[in-house]
């Protein structure tokens, strides 16, 4: 779990940062981050489209927020860069923690997100 761009109670081992985004400018202030892959020791996860999100810039406080409730994620970072390594780590987080699970282990809202990142991700061998 990542609360306010730390990692809890995960064993991720993090690679140097993956600078595989396009980072740009949307409407209103804002900014999307889009990812196509994220490479980790061990395995590389690919999106079946690019996943996108939408982040904000809070003024006062200098930090960049980005927030997706389909799959839980609610993070900040003092960078683009950094929270786009947050997202990628989160989602490898997530992907270790359900998918890997057994599935006869895993609550109904846990097969939920079973399913929904089934529908975003392929692991890519």
């Amino acid at each position: 779990m990542i609360i306010n761009g730390e990692s809890f109670g995960v064993g991720l081992h993090h690679t140097p940062p993956f600078t595989s985004s396009d980072q740009e400018e949307a409407p209103d202030g804002c900014s999307v981050i889009t990812i196509s892959d994220i490479c980790e020791s061990g395995f590389h996860l690919r999106f079946k489209h690019q996943y996108r999100i939408e982040v904000r810039k809070n003024q006062q406080e200098s930090v960049y927020d980005a927030i997706d409730e389909r799959y839980g994620i609610d993070l900040f970072a003092s960078s683009l860069d950094e929270l786009e390594e947050l997202i990628k780590e989160q989602f490898c987080m997530m992907w270790n923690q359900y998918i890997r699970e057994d599935e006869t282990r895993l609550g109904p809202k846990a097969r939920i997100i079973v399913k929904k990142l089934k529908e975003l991700i392929e692991e890519v061998s």
